[in-house]
């Protein structure tokens, strides 16, 4: 699913050039930190919202072409998470470490968690998905490798895990059934 992997990519990486951008402004003494945190807290929320409709948007090209029948998405904007992002602005801002790498890492990630969370949230709405398997992205972890358990189908309310820059994205299974497939029990267990 390289095509998914390109457009997170690229929202992450619009995100941080104005991010970038936007500290360079307060650090010329342009705009001040209160108007760079507010500014920069909604282009990464609005990155966010982008992520989730990208990541609703795959989810229905899946759906649609495992079902051969027209998917409509449910309009769902996620609630804002501009005070959350204020306060880790403010951290970045106040820490001793490379600012521009912590930026750099808050907007690309963002993005990508979002985008995750969308299509999980759509396959999750979605009544004939069954399950999913751990689509790995082309330069996945050992981590993200350990969790795909060998294709493992895992229940579809069973939300998969992530780590910060994580492009792994669940691949829907439509009405299949597997040796591989985690039971209500396993769930329960991961789900505590």
């Amino acid at each position: 699913m390289k095509l998914y992997e390109e457009v997170v990519d690229a929202l992450g990486a619009q995100a941080s050039k104005s991010l970038l951008g936007l500290h360079q402004l307060m650090e010329a003494g342009t705009i001040t930190r209160e108007e760079f945190i507010d500014t920069a807290a909604t282009v990464v929320d609005v990155a966010r919202q982008r992520g989730t409709a990208a990541g609703e948007a795959y989810f229905r090209a899946y759906a649609e072409q495992a079902t051969g029948r027209p998917y409509t998405l449910a309009a769902t904007l996620p609630e804002s998470q501009a005070d959350r992002l204020s306060t880790a602005l403010a951290t970045i801002l106040a820490a001793s470490q490379d600012t521009h790498m912590q930026l750099d890492r808050l907007a690309t990630a963002e993005p990508m968690e979002a985008a995750s969370d969308g299509f999980q949230q759509a396959m999750q709405r979605e009544k004939t998905v069954t399950g999913w398997t751990r689509g790995l992205d082309t330069g996945a972890c050992q981590l993200c490798t350990w969790w795909w358990r060998e294709g493992r189908v895992f229940q579809p309310t069973h939300r998969m895990p992530r780590h910060t820059g994580c492009r792994c994205h669940p691949v829907p299974q439509i009405n299949v059934r597997s040796r591989n497939y985690q039971t209500e029990a396993q769930a329960q267990r991961l789900a505590r």
